[in-house]
């Protein structure tokens, strides 16, 4: 594309622009451009903020904060560090449960709530106990000569209600499970006469309290930070706290289940195997006080120890066949992928406990696969290829553990029979003995090996006992909430308001950016420069037309165009418009040698063909011979603008017959009432416009008329409606676009724009046209003309 150049072929100095200065510019002339758009939508937004800042907010909010951390007392392993912290964020989640919740309202008695403003319950009762089961509703307590009246309504209206009691500053009273008593001293400090307050029903309390609870985890996710708002800054921390402390306790509970859960079984199990010991003691005393000559020697206490031992090493290897079985029928029956990684950790470390040869082997597979996967799910989707590869690696481990469990089984079961066996052959040799030495054998056998389950039970008892008093929680309370220094109302109000305006001001701004982004016009030069890298020569304003009054309308009737501003001289807008593109036309015929060039548009009505009328006239004001062509020969109107015929013009000689002479050509060109200006109209319609534009005979005519005529000036169709202009382009030597303000669709002109080369490079700039302007900015620059 060609662009103007100086006289001296140098361009001229400039600063450079940085990237931070041209995004400074851009968004001033947003602001510029878009001023209405951000002025509506600050005012809307600002209006919303205020109006919900009076609504909701104009008691001040206060905020408290309480810290807590998550500690992993029990050392988990590396293998467990990605799954910890997705535990942390469940149990995080546990702060707005409702369980909690209603311990925190029952606590510090939530479902009640004042309602007369600016008064701190606390300092309004000497006493107050809410039950969970307290009436729900309104209550209004009234001072009055000393003494206090209650009274109680449903719901909120003006109605005074039903009056529960009347009692004394120094009575305790109990209402609708209510037990208060007042501070009388309150109310002869502050004057107070009336005071109101609602009882809610612990379910909306907990709803209501939920609704101002917060809670956030740091990036590691072991920093729990809880927040409470309310408009008591005692309260909220009172709230955080509690809710922290309550939260800690319900943490060291659930730790405590599983070891409450193992106490319970073991106490279950010694007390049967007490009742086992005390009736086998039963029935050894029994024998002995019936045969006390009975007694056994050493070598039948001997056998009887090693059966005993025996039958113990049995019991033993039956209760680790049990566990074994129900740990691997566990593990092979989890669906859940947690579950599954869970039962399969407790079945590596049963078996590293049983020394199983395999066992450190799979203990570091399992950390390798756990940590592998805990490491892709930070990256991917559970559904991602990797993930599912690694999960597939899983069950693959997950068989070879429970064939390393099956063997294991295989193995107990043998041991187990092979100890039968040896219990069988020894009590063969206690068979040896006379009766009554063999029943007392059973007897002592019995009560040992009885004994020896009672007290091994007891130790595991104790041991687990031992576990469940040491256990500690492994949420902790780092930074306890402190109430939040009072705010004045009026300075809040403020704060807020500025910060609405703020916010109001970044929606405007925000929807400015936004309607520049999607709006493909322009509406100055300075937009159409920021859009488009071709020269753009000026701006054309929106031409402005007195309507002729009534009794010369009749008169005007097939006349030339009013629009037509640039006639005479006067120093208007418009006109001092026109000229100077005239200027900067000429100005490049100067450097160029320009003698035609094309005027179009991307779309019709985008005033083109009034443009290129006016500027037709003021070059032919420059005393130079100008002819302007009609080209568009499907909505020709330039005849129509001066007045003139419609034919013979363009169309009828291209299609007839007759040489191209000047003779002949001179049939189809008007004059016109403009000294200098001649025109040819676009003729009458023919059926293939364009096949005609691109005939040798159009060239030609242009070639004769270029001998006769200082400028010709072709009204061309507009680029989006016909191929036209890539033909004619290639017969001018240059093309002034058209740009319509606030209608052209800029990204769609320079598209097309690049799809015909030849008009491209022809092209002299751009032209914006129906510019809306400050008239009144302007009159004075224009007026000084006319003294």
């Amino acid at each position: 594309m060609n662009y103007p150049k100086l006289e001296n072929g140098k361009a001229p100095s400039r600063r450079i622009v940085t990237g931070a200065e041209q995004e400074v510019f851009r968004y001033l002339r947003i602001i510029r451009k878009r001023k209405t758009v951000i002025a509506i939508t600050a005012f809307v937004v600002l209006a919303i903020w205020l109006g919900f800042i009076v609504a909701f907010q104009a008691t001040p909010v206060y905020e408290s904060s309480v810290i807590l951390t998550f500690q992993d007392t029990k050392n988990t392993s590396v293998a467990e560090g990605g799954s910890k912290k997705d535990v942390n964020w469940s149990r995080a989640s546990l702060v707005l449960t409702h369980s909690l919740l209603s311990k925190v309202v029952e606590k510090l008695q939530l479902n009640f709530s004042m309602i007369t403003d600016n008064v701190d319950q606390d300092e309004v009762f000497r006493y107050l106990k809410v039950s969970k089961e307290a009436k729900t509703g309104y209550y209004r307590l009234v001072h009055e000569g000393g003494e206090f009246q209650i009274y109680y309504s449903k719901d909120d209206d003006d109605n005074p209600g039903e009056l529960l009691k009347r009692f004394a500053a120094s009575d305790t009273i109990d209402v609708n499970q209510l037990v208060l008593a007042v501070n009388p001293g309150f109310f002869e400090q502050h004057n107070i006469h009336e005071l109101r307050w609602q009882v809610r029903d612990v379910n909306e309390a907990v709803d209501k309290l939920r609704n101002k609870i917060n809670y956030m985890l740091d990036k590691s996710r072991t920093i729990l930070t809880i927040t409470v708002s309310h408009k008591n800054p005692k309260r909220a921390a009172q709230i955080a706290n509690t809710l922290a402390e309550l939260f800690v306790d319900m943490n060291l509970h659930l730790r405590r289940r599983q070891s409450d859960e193992v106490v319970s079984i073991l106490q279950n199990q010694l007390r049967v195997a007490k009742a086992d010991l005390d009736a086998a003691n039963e029935r050894l005393r029994r024998f002995r006080e019936r045969n006390p000559w009975v007694t056994l020697s050493k070598g039948d206490n001997a056998q009887i120890n090693v059966v005993s031992s025996l039958q113990l090493t049995k019991n033993q290897i039956e209760q680790t066949l049990n566990d074994l079985q129900a740990l691997v029928e566990r593990t092979a029956q989890a669906a859940d992928p947690a579950v599954k990684f869970s039962t399969a950790r407790e079945l590596v470390t049963y078996l590293t406990d049983m020394k199983v040869a395999l066992a450190p082997a799979f203990e570091k597979e399992y950390n390798d696969l756990v940590v592998k996967r805990n490491t892709l799910l930070q990256q991917y989707a559970p559904t991602h290829p990797f993930v599912v590869q690694v999960e597939k690696d899983f069950e693959s481990f997950r068989s070879k553990l429970l064939q390393a469990a099956q063997d294991q089984l295989n193995v107990l079961r043998q041991r187990l029979a092979s100890t039968q066996q040896q219990i069988e052959e020894s009590k063969k040799k206690l068979q040896r003995l006379p009766q009554k030495e063999l029943e007392l054998a059973e007897l002592v056998r019995d009560q040992e090996v009885k004994n020896d389950i009672y007290l091994k039970i007891l130790s595991r008892l104790n041991a687990a006992k031992i576990e469940n008093q040491v256990e500690v929680s492994d949420v902790f309370i780092v930074d306890y909430a402190t109430p939040p220094t009072p705010k004045d109302p009026l300075s809040d109000l403020i704060k807020k308001g500025l910060f609405g305006v703020l916010i109001a001001l970044g929606a405007g701004l925000g929807m400015g950016v936004v309607v520049d982004f999607f709006d493909k016009t322009v509406k100055d030069v300075e937009d159409l420069n920021q859009k488009v890298q071709y020269p753009v020569l000026g701006q054309i304003p929106v031409i402005q037309v007195v309507e002729p009054d009534e009794k010369n309308l009749e008169e005007s009737r097939g006349k030339i165009d009013p629009k037509l501003i640039t006639l005479d001289y006067s120093p208007t807008l418009e006109s001092e418009s026109y000229r100077d593109l005239r200027t900067k036309i000429l100005f490049r015929n100067k450097n160029q040698n320009l003698h035609s060039f094309l005027v179009t548009s991307l779309q019709p009505n985008e005033g083109k063909s009034l443009l290129t009328s006016n500027l037709a006239i003021t070059i032919a004001q420059q005393k130079i011979s100008t002819l302007l062509i009609d080209g568009d020969l499907r909505r020709g109107v330039q005849h129509s603008t001066f007045g003139n015929k419609k034919k013979p013009g363009l169309s009828d000689f291209l299609v007839s017959r007759a040489t191209i002479d000047y003779d002949n050509v001179s049939k189809v060109i008007h004059p016109t009432f403009i000294p200098n200006l001649f025109l040819i109209p676009a003729g009458s319609p023919i059926p293939n416009p364009t096949e005609v534009i691109g005939s040798t005979r159009m060239q030609d005519l242009l070639q004769l008329l270029g001998t006769k005529f200082g400028m010709i000036v072709l009204d061309t169709p507009p680029i989006s409606a016909s191929s036209d202009v890539a033909i004619l382009a290639n017969l001018v030597d240059g093309a002034l676009i058209v740009v319509r303000a606030g209608y052209t669709n800029v990204e769609e002109l320079v598209g097309r724009l690049h799809e015909y080369p030849s008009v491209e490079e022809k092209i002299m700039g751009l032209v914006l046209n129906m510019v809306k302007v400050d008239r009144k900015k302007n009159q004075y620059t224009y007026s000084y003309y006319n003294y």
